[in-house]
């Protein structure tokens, strides 16, 4: 039986995937529109337009991608069944997105041209951020 990938495996194998790389110390806190594509960071405002990026990972940081193509990702945790729903539901669907993995959690990437209502712009209270995410129509 294979082992699982640890969470920092799969962080890193999305991360490949997405073609990106550590923003660099220059970069570090400017506005996501302002940072250029190829390049990945940690906010504490995943739900502020302006995003602003770390180095810095913690607990209650989220990881932001900003891929090549200039989709934005927001890497967080859900249940296995809210990422079921996210990941290939027709319905648009209220879930909490978690910073940090919780029991039973799985890493999920989220673009957020998908994200149609934050209801809560950070994460400092470590209860992750309830968001609206949009289904395939």
């Amino acid at each position: 039986m294979a082992e699982e990938q640890s969470i920092e495996q799969q962080r890193e194998a999305l991360r490949a995937q997405n073609q990106v790389r550590l923003l660099t110390e220059a970069e570090e806190g400017l506005k996501i529109d302002r940072i250029p594509p190829g390049v990945y960071g940690y906010t504490h405002s995943a739900g502020s337009d302006a995003m602003p990026l770390f180095r810095k990972h913690n607990y209650l940081t989220f990881e932001v991608h900003k891929r090549t193509n200039g989709q934005v990702d927001l890497l967080g945790f859900l249940s296995a069944s809210e990422a079921q729903a996210v990941e290939g539901g027709r319905e648009d669907i209220e879930v909490r997105l978690y910073s940090d993995q919780g029991e039973n959690m799985v890493l999920v990437s989220i673009p957020t041209e998908r994200i149609l209502h934050v209801k809560e712009l950070t994460n400092r209270d470590g209860k992750g951020l309830v968001i609206q995410v949009a289904g395939f129509q």
